[in-house]
């Protein structure tokens, strides 16, 4: 992270990296060098990072401007629940051994 991209500033530099990853295309990348107002070449990736991520988040939630904006006509609400085999049997074998737990406590 501490290293800097000094070399894509330089053109002969990238020329250089064009022929050390020579990748057989059949023609020469075309590439210009970075531009220094955006970034100065002695900058590290570190620093670029950090320009990239976020400093702060800022969350501003209302609901009701939310419905008021979309003015939907009904909201509904709908759950599907499919009980397979498996489900049910485990719960039936879970509330038999409960009872019997239950009854074995009493007696």
């Amino acid at each position: 992270m501490k290293s800097t991209l000094e070399c894509y500033y330089n053109l002969s530099c990238m020329i250089e990296l064009d022929r050390h990853f020579d990748l057989s295309l059949g023609s020469s990348f075309n590439f210009s060098n970075l531009n220094e107002i955006l970034n100065p070449p002695n900058e590290t990736i570190e620093t670029i990072i950090n320009k990239l991520m976020i400093d702060s988040w800022t969350s501003n939630i209302s609901f009701s401007s939310y419905y008021n904006t979309c003015s939907p006509s009904s909201c509904t609400y709908e759950y599907i629940s499919q009980n397979d085999l498996f489900f049910v049997i485990t719960t039936i074998l879970g509330i038999c051994g409960d009872l019997s737990l239950g009854l074995k406590l009493l007696t």
